[in-house]
């Protein structure tokens, strides 16, 4: 019956036959190693063909590093070069099958995005290939590529959520999702960015942790830098690096605060309020007697921020004589009975939200000049920044315009 036959209400059976392409696919398209996808397309090939030998080549320079899989049915050597150059006297186009005059068939195929490869296929040691035995392998080379492409945003995927999962004990997931949508906010090596850096210590934990047992220490620790890192990373902040009870974080990288001073005194304030809270739970349950007393250091200027270290092992973090400048105002805390110190470059940017106590000049271990030195004290009356969720608005936030 022709379609001009059929009439409205009428019933089509469709009957759907399994080829050996949608069995090749079904197959196929499953395999996550690549060594697989290889060895099961020339498989395939050789099924068909009884070639010498099938040879996936990803690239056309004279070297072996680019054979992908290579399967040879008889004791052979497989001069690739030989084939290459016949390939390329004949100035044969990127997309096009090649019947060489040596008996060997090529054919182009994708081994991923944006990169060309070719499948060289051995004579069968019986006649030279034809055209109409090219062909056939058309449809696999279709499914070929899409299998290899699959397996590549597969391997994308999976890095993206290893990274993600990395560096969001780093900094905050809204961080994390910003960087992996704009990849080139990070750079190799690093750059000179003007940030704010912070140091904290406990007062006297070394002793205390002498005498505790290890596991309720580690407990406490771990309680500790958990509630302290949530708070600097729900500002924004990111941080560099645990050295025992001690966190060194800095704010402005790898995203950019224009109100990146203002954001560090915040969490340190809030590390305090923190801090009592957590004293009157581990107090309770037992696993302190006498309060934890944080240090807080606050610098800010120009620091070399970005991916520090060797092949083996980077650190994205901050280096230079303003991040020695926080870490010297932490300790001289102990010297000024105070908690949290802050030079004057960090005050003149937050002086309108924060009140703050001069200590004048203080020399510090370490800085060849004098630096100005305050205590901050609380956040200014009529001044709100009881914010908690950025929800991505990094750079805009109505409080701190004048920042």
């Amino acid at each position: 019956m022709s379609c001009d036959d059929t009439k409205l209400g009428e019933c089509i059976k469709v009957i759907f036959r399994e080829t050996e392409y949608d069995v090749f696919e079904q197959k196929i398209i499953l395999l996550s190693d690549p060594h697989d996808i290889y060895r099961t397309a020339a498989e395939f090939i050789i099924s068909r063909m009884k070639p010498d030998f099938v040879m996936f080549y990803a690239g056309r320079q004279k070297t072996e590093s680019k054979i992908q899989y290579c399967i040879k049915l008889k004791k052979m050597e497989c001069n690739i070069n030989q084939y290459m150059k016949e390939r390329r006297d004949a100035a044969i186009d990127d997309d096009s099958a090649f019947l060489h005059p040596s008996g060997c068939l090529s054919i182009p195929y994708k081994p991923g995005s944006g990169s060309a490869g070719c499948i060289y296929i051995g004579p069968s040691g019986v006649n030279n290939y034809t055209c109409e035995q090219a062909k056939p392998l058309i449809p696999l080379i279709r499914i070929l590529n899409k299998a290899l492409l699959y397996h590549e945003a597969e391997m994308a995927r999976n890095e993206r959520n290893w990274l993600q999962e990395a560096f969001s004990h780093y900094v905050s997931p809204d961080v994390v999702q910003n960087i992996l949508q704009n990849p080139d906010m990070i750079h190799l090596g690093g750059e000179k960015k003007f940030l704010t850096c912070i140091f904290t210590d406990l007062q006297g934990f070394t002793p205390l942790s002498e005498k505790m047992d290890p596991i309720l220490l580690v407990r406490v620790l771990n309680m500790y830098l958990t509630e302290m890192s949530q708070v600097i990373m729900a500002l924004g902040g990111t941080i560099d690096k645990f050295e025992g009870d001690a966190i060194m974080a800095f704010f402005g990288a790898p995203h950019e605060l224009k109100d990146h001073a203002v954001r560090c005194c915040l969490a340190a304030l809030r590390m305090k309020r923190m801090e009592k809270v957590l004293n009157d739970q581990l107090i309770s349950e037992g696993l302190i007697e006498a309060p934890l007393f944080t240090r807080i250091g606050i610098n800010s200027g120009d620091m070399v921020v970005g991916n520090v270290g060797s092949i083996q092992r980077l650190d994205y973090t901050v280096i230079g004589g303003n991040v020695n400048i926080a870490s010297r105002l932490e300790t001289a805390n102990k010297d000024y009975n105070t908690s949290i110190l802050i030079s004057g470059a960090t005050y003149e940017l937050v002086k309108n939200f924060f009140d703050c106590s001069s200590l004048g000049y203080i020399t510090l271990r370490g800085v060849r000049n004098a630096v100005e030195v305050f205590e901050l004290v609380e956040q200014k009356d009529g001044v709100d920044l009881e914010y908690d969720n950025f929800s991505g608005e990094w750079e805009t936030i109505p409080e701190l315009e004048s920042v």
